[in-house]
């Protein structure tokens, strides 16, 4: 998580499907510095890479995702 002084920059807004693999191309030590605001709430790096494993493969998510 960012600290409290840390700048909050947003990058997109629009489709979670764009959002999320435009997010796979950021290096993964990269990635835990973002985030996906959604309707429902917010989506972690892992949880958008576990969704976006979903949408491409049908492998199973796990709890919470």
């Amino acid at each position: 998580m960012a600290s409290p002084d840390a700048r909050s920059v947003v990058v997109a807004r629009g489709s979670l499907v764009l959002m999320a693999h435009g997010l796979s191309a950021v290096r993964p030590e990269q990635r835990e510095e973002c985030w996906i605001e959604i309707e429902g709430g917010t989506l972690t790096a892992d949880d958008t890479m576990a969704l976006l494993q979903h949408w491409t493969t049908g492998a199973p998510m796990a709890q919470g995702v």
